[in-house]
């Protein structure tokens, strides 16, 4: 089990094209038929995302080979060969040589939020969206407490508080944040 309290490992698609085995990267290399190659894929989501995070496909030449987390082992024929990663759409795609005998790994990190894609590549990959987010939630705060300070403080120094604007000002701050929030995620999907 790896940290992140992924499963074993992801399982065959039921329409893939390709033979899909369990692989472990520490263990005795896998025997490949003569011409064949392998993608080591290794698919995994930080625990903080579980909740909100779907279990991807990973498809090789537009076709499904594997779904869920974890590691397994697509063996291909040698040549170059499109690996993509999707939920409903496509998410991530890079194009990977894989020579006779050899194993090429790839790793794809889920995002942190719901919204940005993740990261893939060859080598060990960082979940994406988590600055982001962290700026967008500071921003909001910044905004809440931006018009707490423009409403309340001038009746606080003035002796007299009406209780209308301290329920105004939080709410016309998380509004304007909620507002920015919104445009600032439809800006990133496109």
């Amino acid at each position: 089990m790896a940290p992140t309290g992924e499963p074993a490992g992801p399982m065959a698609h039921p329409e893939t094209a390709y033979p899909v085995e369990a692989y472990d990267p520490e263990g005795p290399p896998p025997a490949l038929p003569p011409g064949h190659g392998g993608i080591a894929v290794h698919v995994w989501c930080p625990p903080e995302a579980r909740r909100h995070t779907l279990a991807p496909m990973v498809g090789v030449d537009g076709r499904p080979a594997t779904y869920g987390f974890g590691r397994a082992l697509i063996v291909v024929p040698a040549g170059e060969r499109l690996v993509e990663v999707q939920y409903v759409e496509p998410q991530r795609s890079m194009m990977v040589t894989v020579g006779e005998g050899q194993v090429v790994p790839v790793e794809y990190a889920a995002s942190y939020d719901a919204v940005a894609s993740g990261s893939l590549g060859t080598g060990p990959q960082r979940p994406r969206g988590r600055m982001p987010l962290a700026a967008a939630l500071a921003f909001t705060v910044g905004i809440v407490l931006l018009c707490c300070y423009g409403t309340v403080v001038p009746f606080i120094l003035a002796g007299d508080v009406p209780p209308l604007a301290l329920m105004l000002a939080p709410v016309v701050g998380l509004a304007a944040g909620g507002l920015f929030l919104l445009f600032w995620f439809r800006r990133r999907r496109r």
